[in-house]
């Protein structure tokens, strides 16, 4: 007897049952890989190595309960709204943000500032050549969702690991991994200036908001590759590691000798990695997300980005604050580790020691060159609180009243995670945050 899963289930039943099925090949997959290295898997394993650090799926977190899929549950109907305006996709309007003068294409936003989710999607869809999919959440039992993103096709077989690398970060039961945006490439074909299948996975039930935001990502990602001034996360990152290993080594050279040139050098290397390294890869990492949010936050503010719920844009503010404190960590978090001191030093204890050691010696060229370096990380600090406290001005100029502390609020209709409670591996799935992290524990 023949089964046609088409017509005998209800589209929410087959999805169950394939993921099912998904669920049994994926195990098999495992067993047949544990003698010999499978070469179908390898492929998969390139893939995920690339800037991810991606493990194989875990079993046990990827109990799905059936979805209780609901309409009634949602907040904002994914057909509310107009549709995208298809005619930008290939129009530029390149502009740059007021956001720390990150550079993006003004058309792909406004084509979906007033769209419905289902427009939205597709619009993306055919932005990103097909390469948007949707991820069945890890429901729990009686949870009802509003069926958001059930028209996208679902994440396939080889992404897997990708979504679940990053949600097996999340520490705290109640939160949930709302959307990815990354490059599908394998380590030798991942490209500083060429965009590799770009790719949002996001999670079915999530709102609006959150697919825009990756698909700003998208759209900073493709501006700042084709920007020819770019360095390239991969000769950055290279850059990065060879200044702090010179940091160190004329830290600890000038402490036994106490040479003129030594500390000449130590001050330049050092000025570069704080005006050039650390700021690039925060502005394209953590301070992206500021970006992003504060920039849906204004079209939102203005009544341009239509068909969210307020509470998106409340927990915006909240989102953009902990991605600021997060990033801005990189200049106070001691990961020199010097061993003539037989301590640890950060990037700012570095410039005061140079600061002062150079006024003592009456080198008044490099003591001023480590002052403009301290001032450079105080302007960033000060822009980041300015754009955040701009937001919230303008929230509650529409009655919001905005927290200045604890979790963000949840969505009326059931999704326990937005922005905020993703925010810890949100920033952390980019590139240049990966490049942060590996260059700290360096």
């Amino acid at each position: 007897m023949e089964y046609d899963l088409r017509t005998r289930f209800r589209p929410e039943e087959r999805d169950f049952i394939m993921l099912g099925l998904r669920e049994a090949f994926a195990l098999l997959a495992d067993l047949l890989a544990r003698p010999s290295v499978s070469i179908f898997l390898l492929p998969l394993m390139a893939l995920t190595a690339c800037g991810f650090g991606a493990e194989a799926p875990s079993l046990e977190r990827r109990k799905i309960v059936p979805a209780q899929y609901d309409i009634a549950s949602c907040r904002i109907p994914k057909t509310s709204g107009e549709e995208a305006i298809f005619a930008k996709l290939n129009s530029e309007e390149i502009t740059t943000s007021d956001y720390f003068f990150k550079v993006y294409n003004r058309a792909d936003l406004e084509a979906v500032l007033g769209a419905s989710a289902t427009s939205t999607s597709r619009y993306v869809s055919n932005l990103l050549g097909g390469r948007l999919f949707r991820v069945p959440r890890e429901y729990r039992e009686g949870e009802r969702v509003c069926p958001m993103y059930t028209d996208l096709p679902l994440l396939p077989v080889e992404l897997e690991p990708t979504w679940y690398s990053q949600a097996d970060q999340l520490k705290n039961p109640d939160e949930r991994l709302a959307g990815l945006y990354f490059e599908a490439c394998n380590p030798e074909d991942c490209n500083d200036r060429a965009l590799i299948l770009p790719t949002i996975l996001i999670d079915d039930g999530m709102d609006r908001w959150t697919l825009v935001h990756e698909m700003m990502h998208h759209n900073f990602n493709r501006e700042r590759k084709r920007n020819p001034n770019y360095i390239g996360d991969r000769v950055l990152d290279q850059q990065g590691r060879e200044a702090k290993d010179e940091v160190v080594r004329l830290f600890e050279f000038y402490d036994e000798t106490k040479s003129t040139e030594a500390l000449r050098d130590l001050a330049e290397r050092l000025n570069w990695l704080v005006r050039v390294y650390l700021k690039e890869s925060l502005v394209n990492s953590f301070f992206e997300e500021v970006a992003i949010e504060g920039q849906l936050v204004d079209e939102f503010a203005a009544d341009r980005l239509k068909n969210v719920a307020p509470e998106a844009a409340q927990n915006a503010i909240w989102y953009m604050r902990t991605s600021s404190v997060k990033g801005l960590k990189i200049f106070t978090d001691k990961t020199f580790n010097l061993r003539t001191l037989k301590r640890q030093m950060s990037a700012r204890d570095l410039l005061d020691f140079v600061q002062d050691e150079a006024t003592s010696r009456g080198l008044m060229n490099v003591a001023r060159e480590a002052r403009a370096s301290q001032r450079s990380i105080s302007t960033l600090e000060r822009r980041a609180q300015e754009l955040i406290e701009r937001g919230e001005r303008r929230l509650r100029v529409l009655g919001f009243n905005i927290q200045q502390e604890g979790p963000p609020i949840a969505f009326p209709f059931g999704i326990r995670t937005m922005h905020g409670l993703e925010a810890s591996s949100h920033a952390d799935h980019l590139p240049a945050a990966k490049s942060l992290e590996d260059w700290l524990n360096h």
